[in-house]
């Protein structure tokens, strides 16, 4: 049996472990191919970790399974948790065929599990499709903030320039003359450092105080000329400066609407064939039936969701 799961890059090989567990509950002890009703380190098999090009690692198992006589799962736990990454079903014989390339939670999945198992009305100890449907969870949070064009997570951007246009240098009656930067990725909860021209630009302490200031988690004003180089004459000329910083935007918590809507986007994926669910009208008449499906590759409601979040600030 060979079987590849992805995740976070960097943990080691002591990280994800597999077990095999019997209908029963017992536990597979790899040595000697008995079972036990306790898990302890001789039911674990510590995955090695095989780096790529890819954003998460490989962590890859190969074991031999054709001795096994009874149906049971393979399960690949995250060490550090004991949380349950993924599974592939064995029957006798061996493992069942194809191999599933399981997927555990990333850092950038918009919903948990449990709740797209609550919603779908799946027991928290049925995890028959906890596979399938982490997968889903990782590949429509993506989906998700690429149509928003945005990324949720509270993260760090080191770097990032800000080419300007005339327009956003202003003369305001409550701050003066001020330069309104909008950062791509917002809301903006944290400046770590601005420059102008390479010129630190320090944080705005006062009502009477030039610097730079957050306005609303949109923008980053800067304000006052005596922190701003003349570099055009007497005016200060953003047309023809640079500026660059480092912030951190996004939220700590991802906000529930986004979760609710992922969670649903997942079911809808998930249960969207024709016994289940998509099914706009089914007719019956003449000796045949009739079904038309929705043409839509999501709910209403994640779109509306969407729709919402989607980008407004010009980057």
């Amino acid at each position: 049996m060979l079987a590849t799961i992805r995740y976070t890059k960097g943990l080691g090989s002591s990280a994800i472990y597999a077990r095999v567990r019997d209908a029963s509950g017992n536990y597979l002890v790899f040595a000697t191919g008995a079972w036990q009703a306790t898990e302890d380190g001789t039911t674990k098999t510590f995955l090695p970790e095989i780096t790529d090009s890819s954003t998460e690692s490989r962590y890859q198992l190969e074991i031999d399974l054709s001795a096994i006589t009874v149906e049971g799962v393979v399960e690949y736990i995250l060490a550090s948790s004991g949380d349950v990454l993924g599974e592939d079903a064995v029957y006798s014989g061996g493992i069942s065929a194809p191999v599933s390339t399981t997927t555990g939670p990333l850092a950038g999945d918009l919903c948990v599990l449990a709740d797209v198992k609550d919603d779908l009305g799946i027991d928290t100890s049925d995890i028959t499709a906890d596979g399938k449907l982490q997968r889903l969870i990782t590949n429509l949070s993506a989906q998700f903030e690429a149509e928003c064009d945005r990324v949720f997570r509270s993260l760090t951007y080191s770097g990032d320039t800000f080419e300007g246009t005339k327009d956003r240098r202003q003369w305001r009656p409550d701050l003066g003359y001020s330069l309104r930067l909008a950062p791509k990725q917002y809301p903006v909860t944290s400046v770590i450092s601005l420059t102008v021209d390479s010129r630190p630009i320090p944080q705005r302490t006062d009502p009477n105080a030039d610097g730079w200031t957050i306005r609303d988690g949109l923008y980053i004003d800067i304000v006052g000329l005596t922190v701003l180089p003349i570099t055009y004459g007497y005016y200060w000329d953003f047309r023809r400066s640079l500026v660059s910083g480092s912030y951190i935007a996004g939220y700590a918590t991802i906000p529930v609407d986004i979760s609710q809507a992922v969670a649903e986007w997942v079911a809808w994926k998930y249960l969207r064939n024709p016994r289940r669910t998509g099914i706009v009208s089914s007719t019956v008449a003449g000796g045949g039936e009739t079904t038309t499906f929705s043409q839509f590759d999501k709910p209403l409601s994640t779109a509306q969701v969407i729709a919402k979040y989607r980008r407004r600030v010009a980057p």
